[in-house]
């Protein structure tokens, strides 16, 4: 009993055509690589033109971008370091030192961290 029959009655045919379909494929494949490479150079080029312009721009931009940020935390800085230096003035930094640490103290590391903790509201005691 034959199982595989083409329209035309004869046998193997859809193998056949199989091989050719396959054979035809392979053959519009080749065609349109050899298409593809006639063009490719040209659109290749102008994509990568497009792309290194792109990036470049992008670029410029982050770069605008990052020296006027770093312009304004430099003259942030520099308005936190006024206000120290006039907040050491006002307090007297040497003073200040001397009130608040004990003098016949020996444990200087303990005094410290107390002042550090001191301020800082809803912590617990500091044992």
């Amino acid at each position: 009993m034959v199982l595989d029959k083409s329209s035309d009655g004869s046998s193997g045919g859809f193998w056949k055509r199989m091989r050719k379909d396959k054979k035809k494929d392979s053959e519009d494949e080749a065609s349109g690589d050899e298409i593809h490479m006639k063009v490719d150079p040209a659109i290749r080029q102008k994509l990568v033109t497009e792309h290194l312009q792109f990036f470049e721009e992008r670029m410029i931009e982050m770069e605008s971008h990052i020296h006027s940020e770093t312009l304004s935390l430099g003259s942030i800085r520099d308005s936190l370091r006024i206000q120290r230096d006039k907040l050491e003035i006002e307090i007297g930094e040497s003073e200040f030192e001397r009130d608040v640490l004990n003098p016949k103290d020996n444990d200087l590391l303990d005094q410290l961290t107390a002042l550090l903790i001191g301020p800082v509201k809803n912590l617990g005691e500091y044992d």
